[in-house]
């Protein structure tokens, strides 16, 4: 797969890149999560639900691995989306398929 570059506003400075996750992008993967979510509240929250579930479903099976991107600016790592799939535990009291 090929990585796409997108300039905004016309300037070089704000260049990004999107590409396919490497492993070696897990590390920054994790502490892009923790700080984007460092600061969001709400009752029953714990401080380490995102990026736990980052680690969790590093290596699940349901984990899509053609579909989880990152985005760079200047070498360092942006942005992150993990596509995976899932059977829904319950519609209407019965099990999906």
């Amino acid at each position: 797969m090929q990585s796409s570059s997108f300039k905004y506003a016309g300037s070089e400075e704000n260049e990004m890149t999107i590409r396919p996750e490497h492993p070696d992008d897990y590390n920054a993967i994790l502490r892009l999560t923790y700080e984007a979510f460092l600061t969001s509240d709400y009752p029953g929250r714990r401080r380490v639900d995102e990026h736990y579930l980052i680690h969790l479903l590093q290596s699940s099976p349901f984990v899509i691995p053609e579909l989880c991107f990152v985005t760079e600016q200047d070498g360092e790592i942006v942005g992150h989306i993990e596509h995976g799939f899932t059977r829904g535990a319950a519609y209407y009291g019965r099990a999906c398929k």
